[in-house]
């Protein structure tokens, strides 16, 4: 599922309107390969639903909310995330539920443990493409940079009061 030249662009735009509080656009950010797509069309077709178009489109509203808002990623790590989650190596990864395709590859997350990025694919709301609905960096688990961020800023005000001149 490789990212369109401008993808990040978009996506960075996408993230800074949804901070303003401004519903952001859809955007076409990317494609699925042609052995992600057959894989999951094959699933489709196997459970009665129609085939999916290849290109996948991006609002980021409950990306935002989940990964930035709720776990504390920053835009950085999010644009990481959906890097990974986008590559060609995806693997497609059946469930009852959702669309969804996994990076067999591990990653450096950035907070102490390499992670394997999965992406959730929407795929009735903007059919016939998919919505990259959702990331999520599986094996993070000494990850919760909201809780990093705010012992450090505990930690800073603990400083500044102990080191008060007087």
């Amino acid at each position: 599922m490789p990212l369109y030249p401008n993808a990040e662009r978009r996506i960075r735009t996408n993230l800074a309107l949804i901070k303003r509080g401004v519903r952001p656009c859809w955007v076409v950010v990317g494609y699925l390969t042609e052995t992600q797509l057959d894989a999951i069309n094959a699933h489709r077709l196997s459970r009665n639903f129609e085939p999916i178009d290849k290109e996948i489109v991006f609002l980021g509203t409950h990306i935002y909310g989940s990964r930035v808002i709720e776990d504390g990623y920053t835009d950085d790590d999010l644009l990481a995330l959906i890097r990974s989650a986008m590559s060609e190596a995806c693997v497609f990864t059946p469930t009852r539920k959702m669309t969804v395709l996994q990076n067999p590859v591990k990653r450096d997350g950035g907070y102490g443990c390499k992670v394997r990025d999965e992406l959730t694919l929407e795929c009735s709301g903007k059919y016939p493409r998919s919505e990259l609905f959702s990331v999520v960096p599986r094996g993070d688990h000494n990850h919760k940079p909201k809780k990093l961020r705010e012992a450090a800023e505990a930690a800073s005000l603990a400083l500044e009061v102990t080191n008060t001149p007087g």
